[in-house]
């Protein structure tokens, strides 16, 4: 636990330092590529920055979807070892409520951390690695949009890629709500 804290700390501390400056390591090695792709893929569509963005988004989604796909599988073989585990948990989690002294909690979550090995199961492990990994993707895309005046100054479809929208707001947060509807 200590170690995940440790690293924890290092990723915020490394990601406060990403604001766009221009000649910052992150606008250089992140920001600047992205601008320069979105520019190549929107000229085989006679300039539409707005289909050079998808493009960039979809070849973004095929190089991270096989560590996205391992981290659903690892989740849906976790949920099912812990739907295995859950009387065994409950059973312990309500005698650990009612113990009355300090060494009988303490035996009793040493039983409970026995079931977790027993099922194979970490509460811990969330699952969160390909969060990590694409945020500072998604950031980088989102800053060579806002960066660059060539691209902020044009729009697709509704979307005026410059400024904040909020009808696309909402639209991601109901094909979010629908996605996760079809795969929980």
């Amino acid at each position: 636990m200590k170690k995940f804290t440790v690293l924890l700390t290092a990723l915020l501390l490394l990601l406060t330092g990403c604001a766009p400056k221009e000649d910052g390591l992150f606008h250089q090695s992140l920001v600047e590529p992205f601008a320069q792709l979105i520019k190549y893929f929107a000229s085989f569509f006679d300039g539409s920055y707005g289909m050079g963005i998808v493009l960039v988004t979809v070849c973004v989604r095929l190089v991270l979807m096989p560590m996205m796909l391992n981290a659903t599988k690892r989740q849906k073989v976790m949920q099912g070892n812990m739907k295995l585990a859950q009387p065994e948990i409950k059973k312990l989690q309500d005698q650990i409520k009612v113990a009355k002294d300090e060494e009988e909690k303490a035996r009793l979550s040493q039983e409970l951390l026995k079931v977790y090995s027993k099922y194979n199961v970490n509460p811990l492990n969330m699952g969160c690695l390909p969060v990590i990994v694409q945020m500072p993707i998604l950031m980088a895309l989102y800053f060579a949009i806002t960066d660059s005046k060539d691209i902020a100054a044009q729009s697709f479809l509704w979307f005026n890629l410059g400024s904040p929208e909020s009808v696309g707001a909402v639209i991601l947060i109901i094909q979010q709500y629908i996605s996760n509807k079809l795969y929980n």
